[in-house]
């Protein structure tokens, strides 16, 4: 017999243990289902993220790349860690301390730590940088990384500019600057001024321009600094009112000092010292020359007067070919001193006079008392009374209205050139915007245009005289061919779009239209055979031009087939396109740029036309001792590429 109590222990057992292997069981198939789940997860993160990750990635730099293009507040700690506890000093004045620093990521920094009588002096001048030079981009302006405010601490970040201010070079003992060089500081200067007048989106009226606000980089080019009392005004204000007097006396405008109106021509008057001192390489007053010399702005005019430059040349220690330019450089700065604003150019214009755009007739003295009630200015032959120099240098603004006239439409053309020419060279670093055409210029209330849509641009370093491309850019119709070819890829080929877009402001039409006579569908080849002709008539009469248009519409022609030509070397640079829309260039009939046969050849103009193998160079003038015609001795061949500067590609 079996024992019931033996047999009921041995059941329980029996129970027990596979309970206990169930529950073990149970426990390893979650576990295995645990882990499987999350290796699936893993494995479709990176099956499906990566993209995404990159993108975010990707983004989050170019967010914190943007937010490092404004101005940064620092915190003191930051600005002693940077400087070495402000331990190499750059410089000092009444407006504090300048201290050399260095960032973690190697970038060289100038820190001016700010100092005067009162709070509110300070405030006053931390303001006034900030809100002036902390929201422009120029090339020829200084940058200012960031800030930093706070109780212990008021300071200004700038870009290291190697070669500090202009006045140890000019005043000093090291006075190695060469007469191109300072003729090029005279003209980087006079732009950058020009874009704070009249390029900004507020005009900035800088108050103290002089030769210790001018900084000089590693290669001497000049950046405008300082804009401690600089101000910002609207542009319909024609007059800024003063809360005081600004300035530093010998540089400052007459009407700063005096119950007179104020307007941003104050600065030209400044500039206009500073070139003097350019000129002379000394202070304007100066004890230790000849009473005659003592005050060299007054020297300069005796000399300009009765046409002898001779005594003068010798004296700053110029040879006999930089006497045109010297000149030029004289006359432009008599100009720039008249005692009636009025009577004094704009920028812009002290910019083509330096360069040799325009013709600068002989200045009035603008020294004795009774020019006071006076009004003498300048027109193309010499001197005209009752005028003044005009802002704009071809055409009167067109008000509200848009009349379809030509010099309507060429204060649209003149201005989208003027944008492009400074995304491509006056900008910190070069932005090439690769989608130039009528629907991406943009036209505000008084039509004036403004670049626009720059989903396709990309920045690029000065230096890299080619970009690496991932891909087609550029619409069809407007895209340059290197854009859709297997050829390098520079900034030139705006300029090829910008002459399509031309050819549809002449042709006020698309430039392909199949509506037309056969020998009209594609207008750019069209008016390439009337001006290869020499007969242009008929298109201007299909194209709505009067007689009194002439002359700006063939202008406008030539510009645009010099810009569609195949081969970048041969296009001009925007800022020459400016120039030769402006009439500031003699434009040479241009090659075709539509035969195949142009691909293995770089065909360039020159005054008798038919010149080869040179090509349009940046620089408009002086070019004889520069470094870059030491290269060409092709280039100075003709008198029209020594004055406007056609040279061979470097690129």
């Amino acid at each position: 017999m079996s024992n019931p109590s033996t047999g009921t222990t041995d059941d329980y057992s029996t129970t027990e243990h596979f309970i206990t292997a169930a529950v073990f069981i149970g426990i390893y198939v979650s576990i295995f289902v645990y882990v499987w789940r999350v290796r699936s997860q893993i494995q479709s993160s990176k099956d499906v993220c990566p993209d995404s990750q990159f993108s975010t990635l990707t983004m989050d730099k170019f967010l914190d790349d943007m937010e490092r293009e404004k101005p940064i507040r620092f915190t003191s700690q930051q600005l002693w860690i940077a400087t070495d506890n402000f331990a190499n000093l750059l410089g000092s004045g009444g407006f504090g301390a300048v201290y050399k620093g260095m960032f973690s990521n190697g970038t060289m920094v100038a820190v001016k730590v700010l100092y005067g009588s009162s709070d509110k002096r300070i405030e006053e001048q931390f303001m006034a940088e900030v809100s002036t030079i902390g929201r422009v981009h120029n090339f020829n302006l200084v940058r200012l990384y960031g800030f930093c405010f706070e109780q212990n601490l008021r300071a200004l970040v700038y870009e290291y500019m190697e070669n500090g201010s202009l006045d140890k070079f000019l005043f000093g003992e090291d006075k190695k600057l060469g007469f191109q060089q300072l003729r090029a500081i005279a003209v980087g200067t006079a732009k950058g001024i020009a874009y704070l007048h009249e390029e900004c989106q507020h005009r900035i009226i800088h108050y103290d321009i002089k030769p210790g606000n001018v900084l000089l980089d590693a290669k001497f080019l000049p950046k405008v600094a300082d804009f401690g009392l600089a101000k910002l005004c609207n542009r319909e204000n024609t007059h800024v009112t003063m809360t005081g007097g600004r300035g530093t006396p010998g540089y400052a405008a007459p009407e700063l000092w005096a119950p007179f109106a104020v307007t941003h021509k104050c600065d030209v008057y400044s500039f206009g010292m500073l070139l003097f001192e350019i000129i002379g390489k000394r202070r304007n007053l100066a004890r230790n020359v000849p009473e005659s010399q003592e005050w060299f702005p007054t020297w300069v005019w005796k000399m300009v007067e009765t046409s002898n430059s001779v005594e003068l040349m010798m004296v700053c220690g110029f040879g006999d070919k930089d006497q045109d330019t010297t000149e030029r450089m004289m006359k432009t700065a008599l100009w720039c001193v008249q005692h009636r604003p009025e009577s004094r150019p704009s920028m812009s214009i002290v910019v083509k006079m330096l360069e040799g755009a325009l013709e600068i007739p002989t200045p009035p003295n603008p020294f004795p008392a009774y020019l006071m009630e006076s009004n003498v200015v300048p027109n193309n032959n010499n001197i005209s009374s009752s005028t003044t120099w005009t802002d704009t240098s071809f055409f009167p603004g067109t008000g509200n209205t848009f009349d379809g006239s030509t010099a309507t439409y060429a204060i649209v053309i003149i201005g989208t050139a003027k944008g492009i020419a400074y995304l491509h060279e006056e900008c910190q670093h070069r932005i090439i915007h690769y989608d130039i055409k009528p629907g991406n210029v943009l036209l505000d209330a008084k039509f004036l245009p403004k670049v626009a849509d720059f989903g396709l641009a990309k920045l690029c370093n000065r230096e890299n005289t080619h970009v690496t491309m991932t891909g087609g850019r550029g619409t069809p119709g407007y895209a340059a061919p290197e854009l859709w070819a297997p050829y390098a890829v520079t900034h030139k080929c705006d300029v090829y779009s910008f002459g399509m877009l031309l050819f549809e402001i002449i042709g006020k039409r698309r430039n392909f239209d199949s509506n037309l006579p056969e020998s009209q569908e594609w207008f750019p080849k069209w008016v390439w055979k009337k001006v290869e002709a020499g007969n242009v008539v008929e298109l201007l009469i299909v194209c709505g031009f009067e007689e009194m248009d002439k002359d700006m519409a063939e202008r406008m022609m030539k510009t645009a087939l010099w810009c569609v030509q195949y081969q970048p070397d041969s296009r001009p640079s925007m800022s020459i396109v400016v120039k030769m829309l402006e009439g500031a260039l003699e434009i040479p009939t241009p090659p075709n740029p539509f035969a195949t046969y142009l691909i293995g050849s770089n065909v360039v103009p020159n005054k008798n036309n038919g010149s080869t193998h040179t090509t349009w160079t940046d620089n408009s003038c002086d070019l004889e001792s520069s470094s870059v015609v030491a290269r060409s001795t092709l280039a100075c061949a003709t008198p029209v590429m020594r004055k406007y500067g056609i040279e061979m590609a470097s690129t």
